[in-house]
């Protein structure tokens, strides 16, 4: 194996691949976003242009959106670059005010950008000598994050700019506002299909796994559904709606419309749609025990709306049958489904291990427990959702090392192990649902198939939600592959540049 030779890269630490040295020589050109899956080594092509930078004196400033993946990045450029470990530094909310100063001396600091955006505000940090700045996750740089108004001071305060902007998935309707917003004038994109890549990765296979909807279930969704119409005919009738064709995005939209405008005959009808609309949801997707929890949150939180919701004879026949399933012990089909999979996967390798993904921190708790036997452990985010407190960091980093060492083989995760995280490669990647967003299909695709060949299982119930949700996301996905492609040809023609090689 051949390693990159640099006087600021160690010996032995970056594998020689071809595509990464390309994709940093064309981003110390000019402002560049660089759009390839995790596994290919973003932050490598940062190092990369990190180490030109650096040679010539200047200052590097990393952003990451969350404190983990920042502490991630200073370890691994500590690992990688050939200069003291103390001229790396990390500036998150919890360095104190005494010690900034000092950090910001530093040749490498890796920061929140919320953090850099206080420090400016406040004019305690000056960004004219940042000679790099590099966006990680940059698909956030939209609307009010830190990104974009650190972005904005950095091109106006520096003396020679560079933004490196890094992705694996760009929404394909925010696009143009990231290239806007970071002054991009060049998109670099990588697949793993693509000829100067596919040496060094391994092969996926897909599998979309389909069970039926219960007829048991069947009851409940009716009284629920019945509800729903109810509503939505009578909105139709107040020419508030005027369309059969009604997505959750326009009742959103439905919604913060008349509460604005003050239309109080309107609000229960469109809160009543949402939290049934929500309801039939977790039916579908999740089953009765998250259903029975969902109804039991709704007593307990005593809102007019939920007392009203509640009163409706249809919503307390669907309570009870509910709670009748619930007692009976009757789970959703796709739980013995999922046991199945593993069970034949893990049989096969008995070395195996796995990540299912759920997008309810409830359904990733029942989950956990019915794959108990496999050494299962769920891992979600910190943040307090009812009476689920969370997991902090040295949790989650516990949790993640046990995962290394083998004491668990199945990681059953929320969105919290969709981005940035570094999270062992795995086998198999299992969607328990599938997810509308292009950025979190990519990102959850994106956690196996790293070191060695993986799988990627979609658990999809016939005729619900679960179908509606695995089609978006994968039109989005196409839909944001051709717009990337539009636009790199747009910014080559607005420069005037040729056309570049890939």
């Amino acid at each position: 194996m051949e390693f990159v030779s640099h006087p600021l890269i160690k010996a032995d630490t970056i594998e020689k691949r071809e595509y990464q040295e390309n994709l940093a020589s064309k981003a110390l050109k000019g402002n560049t976003l660089v759009v390839m899956p995790t596994a290919l080594g973003k932050t490598i092509v940062a190092a990369l242009v990190m180490a030109e930078i650096l040679k010539e004196g200047k200052k590097v400033l990393f952003l990451a959106p969350t404190k983990p993946l920042v502490n991630q990045h200073s370890n691994s450029l500590k690992t990688i670059m050939k200069i003291d470990d103390e001229d790396i530094a990390v500036m998150t909310g919890e360095v104190e005010y005494g010690d900034r100063e000092d950090i910001f001396k530093k040749r490498i600091v890796c920061a929140t950008p919320q953090t850099i955006e206080h420090e400016v505000a406040k004019g305690r940090l000056d960004l004219s000598e940042i000679g790099l700045l590099v966006v990680d996750e940059s698909h956030r740089s939209v609307k009010s994050y830190a990104y974009v108004d650190v972005a904005q001071k950095y091109m106006a305060q520096a003396k020679h700019p560079l933004v490196l902007a890094l992705t694996a998935s760009p929404s394909a309707e925010n696009l143009k506002e990231i290239c806007e917003t970071l002054s991009i004038k060049n998109i670099e994109i990588r697949s793993e299909t693509d000829a100067d890549v596919l040496p060094y990765v391994h092969k996926k296979e897909y599998e979309n796994v389909f069970v039926e909807f219960p007829r048991e279930f069947e009851i409940v969704r009716t009284d629920l559904q019945s509800v729903y119409d109810d509503c939505f005919a009578k909105l139709k009738e107040m020419h508030f709606i005027h369309t059969n064709i009604f997505r959750k995005s326009d009742l959103v939209k439905l919604q913060n419309d008349v509460i604005r405008k003050k239309i109080f005959a309107a609000i229960p009808y469109t809160t009543t749609m949402l939290k049934i609309g929500y309801a039939i949801e977790i039916l579908e997707t999740q089953g009765i025990f998250a259903l029975y929890n969902y109804f039991e949150k709704m007593k307990s939180e005593s809102t007019r709306t939920n007392k009203q919701i509640m009163k409706d004879e249809r919503i307390q026949s669907a309570f009870e049958n509910t709670k009748k399933l619930y007692a009976a012990g009757k789970g959703h089909p796709k739980l013995d489904k999922l046991k199945e999979i593993i069970k034949m996967e893990f049989e096969k390798n008995p070395e195996a291990k796995a990540i299912v993904f759920s997008h309810y921190r409830e359904s990733a708790q029942v989950i956990t427990n019915v794959l108990q036997e496999y050494k299962a452990v769920r891992f979600v985010g910190q943040a307090k959702t009812g009476h689920d407190i969370g997991m902090n960091q040295a949790r989650q980093a516990k949790i993640l090392q046990d995962f290394r060492d083998g004491k668990y083989r199945i990681l059953v995760a929320t969105s919290v192990g969709e981005e940035g995280l570094d999270i062992p490669s795995v086998d198999m990647v299992i969607f328990y649902e599938p997810v509308a967003s292009e950025i979190r299909k990519i990102q959850r695709e994106g956690r196996t198939g790293r070191k060695r060949a993986g799988k990627v299982f979609v658990l999809i119930t016939r005729k619900t939600k679960d179908e509606t949700y695995y089609w978006m996301g994968h039109y989005k996905e196409k839909k944001m592959k051709r717009v990337l492609d539009d636009m790199k040809e747009e910014l080559k023609a607005g420069a005037g540049q040729t056309k570049l090689e890939l």
